[in-house]
């Protein structure tokens, strides 16, 4: 048990963002997206949403570990994070107002892969200049 609350404890940021993308997924919004006219606008929130998650969670996770996160850290995160991604497409699949969408799957990994990609980048930008 003291293993689940240490994880709530140094993740917590990260849990409150995927609670909210689970509110998010599941919530009736009829008069927000009845405003929204905008091609592929719930792609790019889809995007947002996940790079956001993502990012939270690496900038977590290596706040822990006081160290530049490994690419093996990075990846299987990924994959627990699109996993993740897909299960809330999954349940909007059996909510009579909301619909699936295999492009929203892809969208939530577009914006995970963009958020390993910046943090790969930013971290290695960081730790190189903390070596010098």
């Amino acid at each position: 048990m003291k293993s689940i609350a240490y994880f709530f404890k140094t993740y917590y940021l990260t849990v409150i963002v995927a609670v909210a993308i689970v509110l998010l997924s599941v919530l009736k919004f009829d008069k927000v997206s009845a405003s929204i006219h905008i091609a592929w606008a719930d792609k790019v929130v889809h995007f947002i949403m996940y790079f956001s998650l993502g990012t939270i969670l690496f900038l977590e996770g290596s706040g822990y570990h006081k160290k530049q996160l490994s690419i093996l850290y990075l990846l299987w995160s990924g994959i627990i994070l699109v996993l993740f991604g897909a299960l809330m497409e999954f349940i909007q699949k059996f909510i009579s107002y909301r619909s699936a969408s295999l492009y929203d799957i892809f969208a939530n990994m577009g914006g995970i892969l963009f958020a390993i990609v910046c943090f790969i980048f930013i971290s290695t930008l960081i730790f190189n200049a903390k070596r010098k």
